[in-house]
């Protein structure tokens, strides 16, 4: 089992990987056809439609990974299917048509002025397309038809970037070049959705279970707009009180520690979509508790690695005024350690079918969060922002434990857990207590710091067992993906 999660983590990073090099390596172009205002209008437009999105319901998807596998039979599947594609087409449409009424009064409301409401109109589009396309993803995670996923991903990306070049380059439309390159790329994934998950069945629709879905997936909504103010409330308070350029370097320093969640999404993308598979084996319970485990010691390293390295890595490829994002760094990277390791113990409420747990816990940690960022903010400035973050997580991460003990008896590693966490304060505070000023002194005590924790957890934190496990389990993938022989495994068989 662990060996396909580890398989198909592998599988989904493609995607996100080759996401961010594409947009890394076509920055200098749009830079050079977009201004400074593009970039910050293009930023208001992401934070609207996604705040939007998340109030409208595009957590859809999420709800199939338990009731598609509730289904006991085909005809029950195949009706589910139906059913959540026709709904997220229905949603989507109806997005699509209440944007082009509210765009002026929408564009007023974020950017003071309506001449911004048919670029409104355009990524409101593109969202309405986005829903059944997601709701496309959802089932390829559910079928463990991982590898299609990432080659329908890729092909989107490229092909939206191809156009977007086209239009910027040739056609000089600016902005609105890279919005209609996304809707005309979502247009196509959703017509190749449609037909690859109605093709095989005979659809069929059941609005009870329809009005279920549209249950289901509103308190995740709620949930997502929690840790979304979580995400970005800080700047509200900020704003105010601390300069642009301050400012500038708090979000590269929060963008840099964000790279721990970013690390762990595509083990997310398997994992939330087969946890009822998983759960409900006889060893369901354990493999959450042992992937636990891996997760915390995988993300560690993560987080300190991104923090000892943040010194000698801003100097590397910034300026000086950006130096002093390296202090923050650790402390983010620590807070999104605690946020994944949450989102992990989250994923046994959608094994239980109850998303109002997750509404719950998130919205607990939202509130206590923002009110860390109405006290702390206007004392500390960003330092009381990023203590505020690292409460709200952790309240997260408590609540969600002590309510998936209630609901399962999970036998989680504590010993191990201690020790990990234990190993993780270690290098970081060594690093800080020696505090070398050079670029090479810098890397090298990075370096050896950075290995000594990972042979700390390697030989310290994990047991002979687990060290057992984890050798076979890095041969099994070097062979496999040396010699070009991995064969997709079923969803929820033991290997």
């Amino acid at each position: 089992m662990f060996r396909e999660l580890a398989k198909k983590t592998g599988i989904y990073s493609i995607a996100t990987l080759c996401g961010r090099a594409l947009s890394v390596v076509l920055l200098p172009i749009y830079t050079r056809f977009l201004t400074p205002a593009d970039y910050g209008v293009m930023e208001l437009l992401d934070v609207t439609v996604n705040l939007v999105s998340l109030l409208l319901g595009a957590r859809l998807g999420q709800a199939i990974f338990y009731f598609y596998f509730a289904a006991t039979n085909k005809e029950e599947k195949d009706k589910c299917v139906g059913t959540a594609f026709f709904c997220s087409v229905l949603l989507g449409a109806s997005c699509s048509a209440l944007s082009l009424a509210c765009a002026p009064a929408l564009s007023r409301l974020v950017f003071g002025t309506a001449q911004y409401a048919h670029y409104l109109m355009i990524v409101f589009l593109g969202f309405g397309l986005s829903l059944p396309v997601e709701m496309g993803y959802c089932f390829m995670r559910a079928f463990g038809d991982s590898k299609r996923f990432v080659g329908l991903n890729l092909l989107n990306q490229l092909a939206a970037a191809a156009l977007g070049l086209m239009f910027l380059v040739i056609s000089r439309w600016g902005l609105g070049s890279l919005l209609v390159a996304g809707v005309l790329g979502s247009a196509s994934v959703a017509a190749y959705v449609a037909w690859y998950l109605l093709a095989p069945i005979r659809p069929a629709l059941d609005f009870r279970l329809m009005w279920r879905l549209f249950r289901y997936s509103i308190p995740l909504g709620v949930s997502g707009v929690a840790v979304f103010l979580v995400h970005y409330g800080d700047r509200i308070f900020l704003r105010p009180r601390i300069s642009l350029a301050e400012l500038g370097v708090y979000s590269l320093a929060y963008k840099i520690g964000m790279l721990v969640s970013f690390c762990h999404a595509p083990f997310v993308l398997h994992w939330n979509s087969q946890i009822c598979n998983i759960g409900n084996r006889r060893d369901g319970e354990a493999i959450f508790a042992q992937s636990f485990t891996y997760i915390c010691a995988g993300l560690s390293v993560v987080a300190v690695a991104l923090s000892l390295f943040a010194a000698p890595g801003l100097r590397l490829m910034t300026t000086p005024g950006f130096y002093g994002a390296a202090a923050m760094i650790p402390w983010v990277a620590v807070a999104y350690l605690l946020r994944s390791a949450g989102a992990h113990i989250q994923s046994a409420f959608t094994l239980e079918g109850r998303p109002g747990l997750e509404a719950r816990v998130n919205v607990t940690g939202s509130a206590v969060c923002m009110a860390g960022y109405a006290l702390l903010v206007p004392r500390f400035n960003v330092w009381g922002a990023i203590a505020a973050t690292m409460l709200g997580f952790s309240v997260i991460l408590v609540y969600s434990f002590m309510i998936a003990r209630r609901l399962r008896p999970f036998r989680f590693a504590y010993g191990t857990l201690s020790r990990i966490a234990i190993s993780t304060a270690v290098s970081l505070a060594a690093f800080l207590f020696l505090a070398p000023r050079g670029f090479w002194p810098q890397v090298s005590l990075a370096a050896t710091l950075t290995l000594a924790h990972c042979t700390g957890l390697f030989f310290f934190c994990l047991s002979p067992d687990q060290r057992a496990s984890a050798i076979r389990l890095l041969k099994t993938l070097h062979v496999n993906y040396r010699f070009r022989q991995p064969q997709e495994v079923p969803a929820g068989t033991c290997v």
